[in-house]
């Protein structure tokens, strides 16, 4: 018990008012619930007897209505408290999850699936909600219920009551040996289905791929693969659980023949009226939910407590970025330097590193370019300015501030990002383009504005004809609507239309051909004019016009200089530049 509330105390805290006022009229329910029977047992008396009268029996009739009013009130108070634990756990649970997933970083995810997140924060979170209400009023009616029950029972004879609890003991533990078991199948079941969301999600984005290389059957085969091991683990899970239920009708039927044998051979020796055996055998009745409710309890606690562990597995991994203790302010003026930055990976191989050394400085409003080889590093490198990996190896200074030391939020406020692949959420072209405008400029107008320059700065404007309904068309799951291009210009607004001091393209352009990408670029240079700008690219025309120039290979920096400077050493940069002249110029005819 002790570790069922450590895992819960965060709920039952939050919750703690509603859960008193729940369980303090779920005690006066239970008060009540004995009464009718005690009534009924003596009035039973009486007309055996032959002493009752009408207005006995009618306060008796109203003493009983008046106790079933109240009955129903208190019961609808605490089956409104508990049970709305159910859906206020739920909430709590998944927004729990979800804050500390959108603060997760790279780490976290190579360890942790979208379909194992998705099973997280669906059938984990409605176990845990189970054990939340109908687990909290399971355990009460298994432990005080029958206390005040059993009370009532050896008042009117403990012989019977000794003789008829004897059964219960053997429904107890089975249900805690079926608990235990409980545990493991429904962790190897969880297991399964968080597979097998990994299954759909990857199939149905890669349905392109699926289709292009008549993939379909083998995927389908994997998924009823997948399919059939879930459902014999869900089939197992079920039936362990259901080997218990025969069980709650076996041993209270075995208890009621033992209590009613024993009662005639109590009424024969005059230690017993009827009315009394009537009254006990209501109340041994009612005696055999609380014997049901300890199995119930046991069953819903094992499944609970396995799902908040796959949860706190979750919300226990540590930040791959932890926040600084005492953060800085963001600086005003956003000149660059780094410092000795070598970056390694954390699952690569000991010594493979992604960096090795990197130095530079950039004036505050100037532009870096960083072109290399595939696999040099450019990418690695501009993800340290997003602060996604703890720096270990040397210093990244952002107007003479330490990165890692600077407020977070303040931080990703300044910055603006755009990745190789991009990412479009399902809504509207334009809903997507204002995920980057700030709350101040969406309430003052200032966003429609906004809007419409970058509109002509990611060259999207010769686009809207194209589209059903101009801005308003939705783009579908991750932009399938759209081309490839497309979503790489409507990500490039997007990210305008935030207007940081830093803006970060990685290689952003690939999709789109010489002339947008010149038309971007001037537009560029204009919109960022005394604000800093780091671009990745394969094509060298993409940071010609870049203040430095870094050539990567292997981690390393080769060469640096600007434009002029890197083509008059005649080394891979200068090679590359004229290699992608002449395939732009086409063969001399």
């Amino acid at each position: 018990m002790r570790d069922f509330y450590r895992k819960f105390q965060w709920f039952i805290k939050y919750y703690k008012k509603n859960y008193i006022i729940g369980l303090v009229c779920l005690g006066l329910t239970y008060v009540l619930d004995i009464l009718p029977p005690k009534i009924l047992g003596v009035t039973t008396d009486a007309i055996v007897s032959g002493q009752i009268t009408a207005p006995v029996l009618t306060r008796n009739v109203l003493l009983i209505l008046g106790i079933a009013l109240a009955y129903y009130l208190t019961a609808f108070i605490w089956g409104l408290k508990l049970f709305q634990a159910s859906d206020e756990i739920d909430r709590l649970a998944r927004l729990r999850l979800f804050k500390r997933v959108l603060r997760q970083g790279p780490i976290f995810f190579s360890k942790y699936s979208t379909g194992a997140l998705m099973g997280k924060a669906t059938n984990d979170v409605e176990a845990i909600s189970d054990l939340a209400s109908y687990g909290i009023m399971a355990f009460f009616d298994a432990s005080i219920y029958p206390a005040v029950i059993l009370a009532v029972m050896l008042s009117i004879s403990w012989r019977i009551t000794l003789l008829s609890l004897l059964p219960y003991p053997f429904l107890v533990l089975f249900a805690k040996k079926i608990g235990q078991k409980l545990y493991i199948y429904y962790d190897e079941a969880q297991t399964a289905f968080d597979q097998l969301n990994e299954s759909v999600l990857e199939s149905v984005a890669g349905i392109r791929l699926v289709r292009a290389y008549n993939l379909e059957d083998q995927q389908i085969e994997k998924f009823q693969a997948k399919t059939q091991v879930l459902f014999d683990k869900n089939i197992r899970t079920a039936r362990l659980s259901q080997l218990y239920r025969p069980m709650t009708t076996i041993i209270p039927t075995l208890a009621f023949v033992l209590a009613m044998g024993s009662g005639i051979l109590e009424i024969r020796a005059g230690r017993l009226t009827t009315g009394a055996l009537l009254s006990f055998s209501f109340y041994l009745n009612m005696l055999s939910w609380p014997m049901i409710a300890i199995g119930e309890f046991l069953i819903s606690a094992q499944q609970g407590s396995s799902a908040m562990d796959r949860i706190d597995e979750v919300l226990d991994t540590g930040l791959d970025v932890e926040d600084p203790e005492n953060p800085l302010d963001y600086p005003q003026e956003t000149s660059i330097q780094v410092s000795g930055l070598s970056f390694q990976y954390p699952l690569a191989e000991k010594d493979q590193y992604a960096l090795q050394d990197i130095s530079f400085d950039l004036g505050s409003g100037q532009s870096l370019g960083l072109v290399g080889p595939v696999g040099s590093g450019k990418t690695s490198l501009l993800r340290q300015f997003l602060h996604f990996y703890p720096l270990e190896e040397g210093k990244i200074y952002v107007g003479g501030h330490d990165l890692a030391l600077i407020d977070r939020k303040q931080l990703k406020a300044k910055l603006s990002y755009v990745p190789q692949q991009s990412f479009l959420f399902s809504q509207s072209i334009r809903e997507n383009i204002l995920l980057g405008a700030n709350n101040a400029d969406l309430e003052n107008g200032q966003a429609e504005k906004r809007l419409d320059e970058v509109l002509d700065i990611a060259d999207l404007q010769k686009d809207l004809d194209q589209f059903v309904e101009g801005l308003d068309t939705e783009t579908g799951e991750k932009g399938i609507a759209l081309s490839g291009g497309q979503k790489q210009r409507i990500s490039i607004a997007r990210a305008l239309m935030k207007d940081a001091d830093i803006l970060i393209l990685d290689d952003c352009l690939s999709a789109v051909d010489a002339l947008t990408e010149d038309h971007i670029l001037t537009g560029l240079r204009r919109d960022r004019a005394g604000k800093s700008t780091l671009i990745a690219a394969h094509r060298l025309s993409a940071v010609k016009d870049c203040d430095l120039i870094l050539v990567l290979d292997q981690g390393r920096i080769v060469e640096r200089g600007n434009h002029q400077d890197l083509l008059a050493a005649g080394k891979w940069y200068a090679d590359q530049f004229n290699k992608q002249q002449l395939a732009q110029e086409g063969p001399v005819a």
